[in-house]
């Protein structure tokens, strides 16, 4: 299978952990969201710095493609941009 190339970015919180606000990621052609997710989530730690620790889970994240709202298994194509961000609240 070949591998893509897609534009990722990170919002509010992922963006703090992670310091910094986008990756440019090769991909497995028809990768999914949630793959993607998976791949990138290792790097999420809920302290920033711990080795091994697993950022948010996927249902606690939401997702874009292309500026649209994203389910987890939703296929990517080349040149796609995905964005992680964490959901918001107001009080």
């Amino acid at each position: 299978m070949s591998r893509i190339t897609i534009k990722v970015k990170y919002f509010a919180s992922l963006r703090e952990r992670l310091g910094r606000a986008e990756d440019r990621l090769e991909v497995e052609e028809q990768a999914s969201v949630g793959a993607l997710w998976e791949r990138v989530r290792g790097g999420v730690a809920s302290d920033v710095g711990a080795p091994g620790a697993a950022g948010p889970p996927p249902g606690a994240i939401l997702a874009t493609v292309n500026l649209e709202y994203a389910r987890a298994e939703r296929l990517l194509r080349a040149g796609d941009e995905v964005a992680f961000f964490p959901p918001v609240t107001g009080g």
